[in-house]
This record gives C-alpha cells, sequence and structure tokens, in this order.
C-alpha cells in the first residue's frame, strides 16, 4: 500500500489522433480507439493512499 497523498495535476490534454498520427490504437478489451481525457487542463486532485483516482479517470494517461 502507498504511505503517501500524490497531488495530479492535468499540465496538457493531447489527442491521440496526434501522438498515433490518426491511426489510434484500441483499448484492450473495449474495441474503442483511445480518446482524449475528459479532464481540463489545470484540473487537481488527491489520490489517496488507497491509490483510488477520481471517477472517469484516464488510466492510461
Amino acid at each position: 500500500m502507498a504511505k503517501s497523498r500524490v497531488k495530479v495535476t492535468v499540465f496538457k490534454r493531447v489527442d491521440p489522433k496526434y501522438i498515433f498520427s490518426g491511426n489510434v490504437p484500441e483499448e484492450p478489451g473495449t474495441g474503442k480507439p483511445y480518446e482524449i481525457c475528459r479532464f481540463e487542463e489545470g484540473m487537481e486532485w488527491i489520490v489517496e493512499k488507497n491509490l483510488a483516482m477520481p471517477e472517469g479517470s484516464c488510466g492510461w494517461a
């Protein structure tokens, strides 16, 4: 188990189409291509010791 809390700040959002030159891979098990995260630049939250991220967070980010 984690020993500390961690502050996460969204620094920059990048469209996967840019990263993968338009050929965006599928998310494993979904059959859907990766999408841009819903969080906006500048948003912040604390990840507690249980490592739970906010609902809807992008685990790949």
